[in-house]
């Protein structure tokens, strides 16, 4: 309970209105199974049962492609389930096929309960719009187009949008990204996916009407699709984490810039919180922060460490490095949408900046947070030439730089992170103990973050 009162209130009331809103048609169908027992249960009940058990099984088995993205294997096993069981039976298996499987994986009881709920309703619907288009339960055993087709992409269609629209509202109201949108990065991360599992459901029914026995079977390519998503997210995160690596190379060529860009990448987490970004491009623009200086690994190492003044030949290797650093990282999955905020991270509020000359909101925000992370953390740390700027000085860069070199919203929201005011210097302002988490970025003689 102390965990759901954390959620924001509005995020509180829609999860129990949805799992309030499930509870009638889990008595109604309970009611018509208890009725009629001799309709739902005499040759369904072991084939419900199998296929609640898959569910469970599916469950544990869930896939995180990507940020906030899941995909569950059991999306085949509840298809199956529309297709081969009248609706009430349909609601049972779904409902408790997902709650025990999540509780099984240790969820929150109550994001356990919602995932349940919502699930459930999108099989009631998709059940009862493959039954309303003409399709039979069990399913049909030919391919015709009144018969089988046009229920089967009725029901999959409503199935997949009821659980993307009811799981996206959660996102838009705890990210306060527009819904549509969130729905629509959904929907396009995993489409693939979802076509591959509906059509192995529909297989599934077919073989299993024919002989049920065959619906063991299915386990083998259920588990073929999981593996080979799993194997795919583990290329993936192999091939981040050697990119990172690179950028941590490029970081520990100069002892002074140490760990430069793990700072850079937690300054622009908490810019773009403090802006309420969505939860996605919060990490998109870290996950950009943290190789945004990618790029030097083409830069001569007697450039990056020259203390004196730099020649025209010197900037002119400098200004190539955020071009660079993009070129590379396109050719990555999980970098390729953050690609843009390190091609213009060194542009300039007011036009002036590289690699293109970009001016005001023609510069990414991404880009825009990072150029505002990028300088304070070096101003912070101590150069060859010269310790740490104070305070003051920093306040005051920063101060003077916004609606010039950076954007003044970006350097608003920094001030609001280190808990400055941007009308005042940082020495005149009272210092509070009750101002909540202890702040780890407002002195820049330490390393932030």
């Amino acid at each position: 309970m102390t965990a759901l009162k954390r959620l924001p209130k509005k995020v509180r009331y829609y999860l129990v209105s949805v799992m309030f809103l499930s509870m009638p048609f889990l008595m109604w169908a309970a009611y018509l199974i208890s009725t009629k027992p001799h309709t739902y249960l005499t040759g369904d009940a072991f084939l419900a049962l199998s296929l609640m058990l898959l569910v469970v099984l599916g469950e544990k088995f869930e896939l995180l492609l990507t940020v906030g993205v899941l995909v569950d294997v059991s999306t085949a096993v509840e298809l199956a389930a529309v297709l081969l069981l009248p609706t009430p039976m349909v609601v049972h298996v779904v409902f408790w096929g997902i709650l025990l499987g999540q509780l099984w994986k240790k969820y929150i009881w109550f994001q356990s309960a919602f995932n349940a709920a919502a699930r459930m309703l999108a099989a009631l619907v998709a059940s009862w719009a493959y039954l309303t288009f003409g399709g039979r339960v069990p399913v049909v055993t030919h391919f015709s187009l009144g018969g089988l087709v046009v229920p089967f992409i009725v029901a999959t269609v409503l199935h997949w949008g009821v659980s993307l629209g009811l799981i996206s509202v959660v996102v838009s109201l705890r990210s306060g990204q527009a819904f549509l949108k969130g729905a629509y990065s959904f929907l396009k991360s995993t489409v693939l996916e979802h076509v591959a599992l509906y059509l192995i459901g529909l297989l599934m029914a077919i073989s299993t009407e024919t002989a049920p026995w065959t619906l063991l079977l299915f386990v083998i390519p259920i588990g073929m699709v999981y593996l080979s998503l799993l194997n795919s997210i583990r290329i993936r995160s192999l091939t981040k984490k050697a990119v990172i690596q690179m950028a941590d190379i490029i970081d520990s060529r100069d002892p002074y810039t140490a760990e430069h860009s793990k700072r850079v990448a937690e300054i622009s987490r908490r810019i773009a919180r403090t802006m309420n970004l969505p939860y996605e491009e919060v990490e998109r623009i870290a996950t950009a922060a943290r190789v945004h200086d990618l790029g030097k690994l083409a830069v001569d190492i007697v450039v990056l460490e020259k203390q004196g003044k730099l020649s025209d030949s010197d900037w002119a290797q400098i200004k190539r490095h955020p071009v660079l650093g993009a070129e590379i990282l396109k050719n990555f999955p999980n970098f390729k949408d953050g690609t843009q905020y390190v091609r213009y991270h060194h542009e300039r509020w007011d036009g002036k900046g590289y690699p293109e000359g970009l001016k005001g909101k023609e510069i990414p925000l991404g880009a825009r947070i990072i150029a505002v992370a990028d300088s304070y953390d070096a101003m912070s740390i101590a150069r060859p030439y010269r310790g740490p700027l104070p305070i003051e000085k920093v306040w005051s860069i920063f101060k003077e730089g916004a609606g010039s070199q950076w954007d003044p919203d970006v350097v608003d929201a920094l001030f609001k992170v280190l808990g400055w005011d941007k009308d005042m210097p940082p020495s005149e302002q009272v210092a509070s103990e009750d101002q909540g988490e202890p702040n780890t970025l407002a002195s820049p003689a330490r390393e932030p973050g």
